[in-house]
């Protein structure tokens, strides 16, 4: 299936273990059962675009040697009481590790590294301890490991929220949403209709041929996002799957996997786009 192409129905058996995957997902959100489901291997990828160095010894000397300050993604701390961990980390790689902007200001600007806060030193001088630091959350360091910015109990998803002091650290500002150049006017419409309803997208035509595959794939994104805002779910669901199966290799393929499995940040309301005011970035 050609993706541009009118959107093509799927197989009913496809459609209806995509919705029980997502219903189930949904439904437990409140629940006091553990529900865990395995991410397929597409979903799995989520989050994988980022470079991650292998530990923050690692990140620490390249830091000192290129002078980039460390992005420490800390997913989780030692003895931590957090209920549902491998379900917040999934949200994270799955949000802000799966958006484009975000990936490439880490990739340009910072050595990122995922890690555990533990017991060593560093750890305790950074205080990444149990009922000190509330997963999930980062800390932002420079070469001789001193604290730039220390954020967590991170509860929303906002690209250009999640952004914002990272790009004042570094000297990046970006003044729009955080998105391709090309869907800038799009994402805008849609962050300020109502709920998106009356949005017109269409598949296909000269516009969309002459998109790289990457904004293909943030367009395609952009368009379930659309159809499940507007209360499409079905739809919603078929157009994410026309982006997994056609552009696989794009790291919005692979958030749209652990969305359509009931993983991910979007589809419980923890990832937005909406406009926020100034004084919030």
């Amino acid at each position: 299936m050609k993706l541009g192409s009118k959107l093509s129905p799927l197989p009913a058996v496809m459609v209806s273990v995509a919705l029980a995957a997502l219903g189930s997902a949904l439904a437990g959100q409140n629940s006091g059962k553990k529900i865990r489901h395995a991410p397929s291997e597409a979903a799995a990828k989520a989050g994988s675009a980022v470079p991650w160095r292998r530990d923050v010894e690692t990140a620490l000397a390249e830091a000192k040697r290129t002078g980039k300050p460390v992005f420490w993604y800390v997913p989780t701390v030692s003895r931590s009481p957090m209920d549902r961990k491998p379900e917040i980390d999934r949200y994270m790689m799955g949000g802000p590790f799966s958006w484009p902007s975000t990936i490439e200001l880490l990739k340009e600007h910072f050595v990122p590294v995922r890690q555990n806060g533990g017991r060593e030193e560093l750890s305790t001088q950074l205080q990444l301890a149990r009922n000190k630091f509330i997963e999930p959350g980062y800390v932002v360091l420079d070469g001789d490991g001193k604290a730039l910015l220390k954020v967590d109990q991170l509860t929303t998803f906002h690209p250009q929220w999640f952004e914002a002091p990272l790009r004042r650290i570094v000297k990046q500002p970006l003044e729009r949403f955080p998105c391709s150049a090309a869907l800038a006017g799009v994402w805008q419409e849609l962050r300020s209709k109502d709920v998106g309803k009356r949005l017109k997208l269409e598949m296909g035509g000269a516009f969309f041929e002459k998109m790289t595959d990457a904004v293909k794939a943030e367009y395609t994104w952009l368009y379930g996002v659309r159809l499940f805002r507007a209360g499409q779910r079905h739809d919603a669901i078929r157009m994410w799957q026309q982006l997994i199966d056609t552009l696989p290799d794009q790291p919005f393929a692979w958030k749209a996997a652990l969305e359509v499995e009931g993983h991910g940040p979007f589809v419980h309301a923890f990832e937005v786009y909406g406009e926020v005011p100034a004084t919030v970035l």
